[in-house]
């Protein structure tokens, strides 16, 4: 816990992190105003309409390519930065080789899921001071439901996002390339579409853009779809860990 507490304070010190929490914010501002085109054409709108907008954003595939790829860029190079400049060596003076590892995976997971909280939450205040004045129609569909499938996307998405994050962290350390953690999560994710698209038509949960889709038939639900992605984090994670432990072990 000590090392934990001390590298999310770490992070919170570089520029980095705000950079990109600026841009992931500013996107998804964009994509909430290209959603609201259609409906703005109104002069006004059902009650509740700024907080279903955010489930429509949270849905839409142009969202979910974001997310995959950014993924990548907040936190995923720092463990091979960590090799690199041998800051691990004074890590290793007060916590043991699996401790660092565990601490790295937790971290990883807090700082890109920060980085979508963040830009849901000051996404929805947008929409709430700038629709809510225009929403005088009857309510289209309950608000309870769309925050419980605003939840229910908010859950899936922690998952995705930690899986492309574990992701770029493995292949960038493996591959000992600090840019190959920006890169590896836009070339797995379009990979996996391909291979979807072009060799296996059938095998729909190939396809990263049904990870994250509602509407996508899943074994037991909402909670196969949590399970499919709980696992693929913990299979990536496992490897991610093999892999740094041996090569600390070597050093």
């Amino acid at each position: 816990m000590r090392y934990i507490y001390a590298e999310l304070i770490r992070v919170l010190e570089q520029k980095r992190f705000y950079m990109i929490n600026f841009l992931v914010i500013a996107v998804m501002i964009l994509q909430s105003e290209r959603i609201c085109h259609l409906a703005e054409e109104k002069e006004w709108l059902a009650q509740g309409f700024w907080i279903h907008l955010l489930s429509l954003i949270l849905q839409d595939q142009h969202t979910v390519l974001f997310f995959a790829v950014i993924s990548g860029t907040a936190y995923a190079s720092s463990l091979r930065e960590d090799y690199e400049s041998r800051f691990y060596y004074p890590c290793f003076c007060r916590e043991r080789r699996i401790d660092y590892i565990k601490g790295k995976i937790a971290v990883n997971f807090c700082v890109i899921n920060t980085v979508f909280i963040t830009a849901c939450f000051f996404c929805a205040v947008k929409q709430f001071l700038f629709l809510s004045p225009r929403e005088v129609l009857p309510v289209e569909s309950g608000m309870i439901e769309s925050v419980r499938e605003i939840l229910s996307f908010g859950i899936t998405y922690l998952l995705f996002n930690f899986f492309w994050s574990s992701f770029a962290m493995m292949i960038s350390y493996a591959m000992k390339s600090i840019y190959l953690s920006y890169l590896a999560p836009f070339i797995g994710f379009y990979l996996l579409v391909i291979m979807n698209q072009r060799f296996f038509k059938q095998l729909i949960m190939l396809n990263p853009y049904m990870w994250i889709q509602k509407g996508q038939d899943w074994y037991g639900g909402k909670y196969g779809q949590w399970l499919f992605l709980l696992l693929l984090c913990i299979a990536v994670n496992l490897i991610l860990a093999v892999i740094v432990y041996k090569r600390y072990g070597n050093d």
